[in-house]
């Protein structure tokens, strides 16, 4: 059955057809990718048990060949054979403590993985929203061009962020990065692009990546290993800013790298055929580099504090950006990625590593007995530390564009996981037709897919809006919010949820969710004033400027205040949007509204929800209908749940029909009056 209030051409069969999805289903992929993680989990902590028993056995083989060798023991057996097995006992004690830590970050990577099917196989049965809820996305700095990151105006009206909502459901994002494109895309909706060119292309790339589970799940393992204690994301900026700055060694010390070119052959022949005069001479150079490493070891130490705490990160971000550079892609918008990890004749994965490989050099300071020595005679943290500043000469004014390229690519993966796990969405037709939107079997992507249920709806266009009236529960502040949240997936590029969509750039403003400020002096009803006046002057730049019509979405307005100025205010913001050429849809309960149909000529339509009762119990179908709701419940709610009211003290009580009435007898609970649409 068609519940569009309004006829309209259904979009184009090609246009908006869901993808073709992966060749397992989604709980199948995500079971299989689990038991496959939790067999190498196995595995790994089997050989980690093995190798640590051989690195003991080692460690007493070499203290025992060294005690033998010193000793002198067996006899008849040369000490440099003895001295020779302990050293061998030693080289492989160092083997086995590395390949121990390898295993061990591999079943880190194994559990990582595991858990996260676990929650892929939590997101399709709905059990996701028991998660403990995330950290809010914490507020962003500017971005390198000045440019600051709002909230979407409609981002609480719509569940857009916090527990419950998209954010929590989607986000698979590890970096701040990440968070800052993720939350960037979902606010375009407030304020969409005229050229739907990027946006499909957007859309095709987000497509790619929804089969690529195992390249999705790699990269957002690898983030995941960068998380503090606490869980909370790294923030890659300070490591970009510092690599885009100035070197913290002035280069005017390549000077002394020539100190070390003769101090070492004078060493070597000084210990081997000593000469007259050769040793004092070794001792001004040792002395000279010596100075040369106090001069410098304030710097060295916060060049060492600088890049020791990232360490392992610029390891996983290399590794995170090899994945993206190395997986098959072709849609041009991941090309074009791609692409941005090579600038100006610099790969972005060699070079991080070989920041990291000196970095790891800069490390030998963690071993004082050797480090000193080897500083002392090789200027080994001045050499290091110059060839640091030639790296950042080189390639770091190109590492912020790498790792916004990394952000952009977690924050496609995230909305491409929305696609792979409901493969029965699509992505919809991006259309330059005036005020256009058209979905079918459009319903709200946070609900499980048994309980869904999809209407057809197409919004009348610019100037029109509807009316939709129903009863309490019966799924009017749904039908708003899942008409809100196509637009904000669409926009983001990702999948909707519905049969097919057909959508054009409108400016998206809400008035769902009203809190009050006590601290700030500002009631509920006054709130919700403020939220209006900025909606209806978000129309009137709209109809001024020219730019994308307005889309309003409004939620019971003005309710705080008595029903005759409630009804006229409604009647006044409604016919203003109206004639500001905005669209979209107001939900009521008010059904002396209903008359507007008739003096607007048309230009709002009434469309409803209903409910039936049977046996006592209410029962919702979330069916959109054409006209005014005949039906009310808000009595037979309350008789319905057994509020001890004197029902027969009022004349009308006895319309309510049979119901439980109040008292200690059997009743309807909240669990069987709340219908699974509502949200």
């Amino acid at each position: 059955m068609r519940c569009m209030p309004t006829p309209a051409a259904d979009p184009p069969a090609t246009a908006g057809a869901p993808p073709s999805g992966p060749a397992v289903l989604p709980a199948t992929a995500y079971q299989q990718q689990r038991d496959r993680a939790l067999t190498e989990v196995a595995q790994h902590e089997g050989q980690a048990r093995r190798i640590g028993l051989l690195r003991l056995l080692a460690f007493f083989l070499a203290l025992g060949g060294a005690t033998a060798a010193y000793e002198g023991f067996p006899a008849g057996v040369p000490g440099w054979s003895v001295g020779l097995a302990a050293l061998a006992a030693l080289v492989a004690f160092v083997w086995l403590v590395l390949r121990h830590d390898a295993v061990l970050r591999q079943r880190e990577r194994a559990l990582l993985r595991a858990e996260l099917n676990r929650r892929g196989l939590r997101r399709l049965d709905g059990t996701w929203v028991n998660d403990p809820p995330p950290a809010p996305p914490a507020p962003l700095p500017p971005d390198p061009e000045g440019n600051t990151e709002a909230v979407p105006p409609y981002a609480s009206d719509l569940d857009v962020l916090g527990p419950a909502s998209i954010w929590q459901r989607c986000d698979a994002t590890t970096t701040r990065y990440g968070e800052r494109a993720l939350r960037r895309a979902l606010g375009r909706a407030a304020a969409p692009p005229l050229d739907l060119q990027p946006a499909r292309e957007l859309q095709a790339a987000v497509r790619e990546l929804a089969p690529q589970l195992g390249l999705r799940q790699e990269l957002e393992v690898s983030g995941r290993l960068l998380a503090d204690p606490k869980g909370r994301k790294p923030d890659p900026e300070p490591f970009a800013r510092w690599a885009a700055g100035p070197p913290v060694l002035s280069p005017a010390y390549k000077v002394v790298l020539v100190l070390p070119v003769c101090t070492v052959p004078a060493l070597a022949l000084q210990l081997t055929h000593p000469l007259p005069g050769l040793g004092y001479l070794v001792m001004a150079l040792l002395g000279l580099q010596l100075l040369v490493v106090l001069a410098s070891g304030v710097t060295v130490n916060r060049l060492v504090e600088i890049l020791a705490t990232r360490e392992r990160g610029v390891s996983e971000y290399a590794g995170m950006l090899a994945l993206l550079s190395a997986a098959p892609l072709q849609a041009p918008a991941n090309r074009a990625l791609q692409a941005a990890l090579r600038t100006e004749g610099r790969d972005a994965v060699p070079e991080l590593r070989r920041l990291h490989d000196l970095v790891g050099y800069l490390e030998l300071r963690r071993h004082l007995i050797l480090w000193f020595p080897v500083n002392a005679v090789l200027l080994w943290d001045v050499f290091f530390a110059l060839a640091i500043g030639r790296w950042q000469a080189r390639s770091g004014k190109a590492v912020r564009g790498w790792l916004t390229a990394l952000g952009e690519v977690e924050a496609r993966s995230s909305l491409a996981g929305l696609q792979f796990d409901n493969p029965d969405w699509t992505f919809p037709e991006l259309t330059d037709e005036p005020a256009t939107l058209s979905a079918q079997g459009l319903a709200h992507p946070l609900l499980p897919a048994e309980r869904r249920v999809g209407n057809d709806v197409t919004l009348p266009g610019a100037g029109r809006g509807f009316l939709v009236t129903g009863s309490n529960m019966s799924g009017k502040s749904t039908l708003l919010r899942s008409i809100g949240l196509l637009q904000v997936l669409a926009w983001a590029g990702g999948p909707v949820c519905a049969r097919a969509a057909r959508l054009s750039p409108m400016r998206l403003r809400t008035v769902v969710r009203i809190d009050d400020n006590v601290l700030k002096g500002v009631s509920h009803f006054y709130a919700e004033l403020q939220r209006l006046k900025e909606t209806l002057d978000e129309a009137e730049r709209a109809a001024r400027d020219g730019g994308p019509p307005l889309c309003y979405l409004l939620d019971e307005i003005l309710h705080g205040t008595n029903t005759r100025e409630r009804e006229l205010g409604a009647r006044l913001v409604v016919k203003t949007l109206c004639r500001r050429g905005a669209t979209g849809a107001v939900s009521t309960h008010d059904l002396s509204l209903a008359s507007l149909e008739q003096d607007t000529a048309g230009a709002v339509r009434n469309i409803h929800f209903t409910e039936s009762v049977r046996d006592g119990k209410m029962t919702f179908d979330y069916v959109l209908r054409d006209g005014p709701v005949q039906t009310t419940n808000a009595l037979r709610l309350m008789r319905l749940i057994g509020i001890a009211l004197d029902w027969d003290a009022e004349p009308g009580a006895a319309e309510l029909g049979p119901g439980p009435g109040p008292g200690p007898g059997p009743h309807p609970g909240p669990s069987d009056t709340r219908g699974p649409q509502e949200t």
